[in-house]
């Protein structure tokens, strides 16, 4: 019994100094800057009191305080700052008391402190750390100071609760990933201060549904809007010089943009898979359309490209399966592979004369393409450029001889019939083969070099005057005949001439007289 008596002693004296040990461990105060001191309280409650700034911490070096046992969170009058990783990862904090007075929230100092449901930030704070709210997947509400001059890189990430956000005035750019993957964020109000916004600032956002960003906004990053897939409507303000690497990219029911005058350029990807996209108006300030710029932006029936355009890039519209109708024009000097490749409904493709390149498999399988027209400006057409079109006629505004040198292999099939002129006022050919006047009609016969043209019989009166005219269509190496049925009533002049079917001069004129 004694022996048994003596165990139990031992055993409870061993628990009592394991508690002790164990206890000292997990400190309860101490300090957390020069000036500064906490204490933990037993149902979590964490004061911090004293003057200046608190220490800044890290991942691998944190804070004294127990993280799992704090819930809530009471900074003194007198703290001037809140340090790095501070509150890192306190998982069961609900509340915040942050005092005027504080001008600094350190680097990720809330960060993952998934419990956290509001915050308020104070008009004293001026600086917002990187990642400062980071995970913190049940804030719901965040009021920001009016202090603070920049949503810095990662603040509000994956803030999944967050779902209306006004930036104060005063706020001059909204960095990295500022908002990224705030899944629930459906409203953003951005002020007239902000001047950059920074690459994927409100990427996968997909329940953003409309952005309106305002005239001071210089710059947009890459990727700033990527997969917000509710976005609906946007205005971009008139400052933006720029629609970045993939901007607006899988936005997939953004339905119109305006893209201000004084965008020089949209840059690759920048609307790919709008897939709800109906209306895009291009001003005359942009040169290049990037590559994959409207990649299978398949609801899109027209896109107007200004004159001002030098460059459509690679794939720039791609599988847009609804455009009916194209007007490429002299601006533009090259047309990129694959730039309207699967254009399922195109049907009507204008190219006009100063483009010199047509990239390989440009607009190949598109099913509906039946003819198309190419300046002699063309220099190279690609492999595989036209394959799988329909195209029963294609002119071109060169000699065969041309044409051989510049055409790749497998752009059109073998059903196709070429037709060549030279659209230059006196490099095409007009041959009177005859011409009869016998008082009572005239009448000419004519041959021509160039196809897809109309021969004009114009008479004028002796002081030059266009009494009255006839018209025919002629092809390449055709014979035409164009008769005048009444006789003329005095000496009349005769011209002769082709034109274009655009009305514009093929050949020299041919005086013919008729007495």
């Amino acid at each position: 019994m004694r022996r048994l008596s003596y165990g139990l002693i031992i055993t409870c004296l061993f628990s009592v100094v394991f508690c002790l040990f164990a206890y000292a461990d997990t400190a309860r105060n101490g300090t957390c800057g020069d000036n500064l001191s906490w204490s933990l309280s037993n149902d979590g409650v964490l004061s911090i009191s004293g003057t200046g700034s608190m220490s800044h911490y890290s991942k691998s070096d944190q804070s004294p305080w127990s993280a799992e046992e704090v819930r809530t969170v009471v900074l003194e009058s007198g703290v001037t700052s809140i340090g790095n990783y501070a509150f890192y990862e306190c998982e069961n904090l609900t509340s915040v008391t942050i005092p005027d007075g504080v001008t600094t929230i350190g680097s990720r100092a809330f960060y993952g402190c998934w419990k956290l449901a509001n915050m308020n930030i104070p008009d004293s704070v001026t600086e917002i750390g990187s990642g400062a709210f980071r995970e913190c997947s049940g804030l719901a509400s965040v009021t920001i100071s009016n202090s603070v001059t920049e949503i810095g890189v990662d603040v509000f990430r994956d803030c999944d609760k967050l779902t209306n956000v006004i930036i104060p005035t005063g706020v001059t750019s909204i960095g990295v990933r500022a908002f990224y993957d705030c899944y629930n964020l459906t409203s953003v109000t951005i002020p007239n201060s902000v001047t950059r916004i920074y690459g994927s600032a409100f990427a996968h956002c997909p329940n953003l549904t409309s952005i309106y960003i305002p005239d001071s906004v210089t710059e947009i990053g890459d990727y700033a809007f990527e997969d917000c897939h509710s976005l609906t409507s946007v205005i971009i303000g008139d400052g933006v010089t720029e629609i970045s690497y993939y901007t607006f990219s899988n936005c997939s029911s953004l339905t119109s943009v305006i893209i201000p005058s004084g965008v020089t350029e949209i840059a690759s990807y920048a609307f790919r898979n709008c897939s709800s996209l109906t209306s895009v108006s291009i001003p005359n300030s942009v040169t290049m359309i990037g590559d994959y710029a409207f990649y299978n932006c398949s609801s899109l029936p027209y896109l107007y490209i200004p004159h001002s355009v030098t460059t459509i890039g690679n794939s720039a519209c791609y599988n847009c399966d609804n455009l009916t109708y194209l007007n490429i024009p002299s601006s533009v000097t090259t047309i990129g592979g694959r730039a309207f490749s699967e254009c399922g409904s195109l049907t009507s493709v204008t190219i006009e004369d100063g483009v010199t390149e047509i990239g390989g498999i440009a607009f190949s399988d598109c099913r509906l393409l039946t003819s198309v027209t190419i300046p002699n400006s063309v220099t190279f057409i690609g492999s595989n450029a036209f394959e799988s079109c329909p195209i029963a006629d294609v002119y071109f505004s060169g000699s065969p001889e041309e044409w051989d040198n510049i055409v790749g292999e497998n752009t059109f099939s073998d059903q196709t019939r070429f037709h060549y002129y030279r659209d230059n006022l006196g490099t095409a050919r007009v041959v009177v083969r005859d011409f009869i006047t016998d008082g009572q009609h005239v009448e000419a016969e004519v041959y021509s070099t160039v196809g897809d043209a109309v021969a004009i019989l114009a008479f004028y009166d002796v002081n030059g005057r266009c009494l009255s005219i006839v018209s025919q269509p002629i092809a390449y190496e055709e014979v035409c005949r164009l008769s005048f049925p009444a006789g003329p009533k005095e000496t009349w002049t005769v011209s002769l001439f082709l034109l274009s079917k655009a009305w514009t001069p093929l050949s020299e004129s041919h005086s013919l007289l008729t007495d």
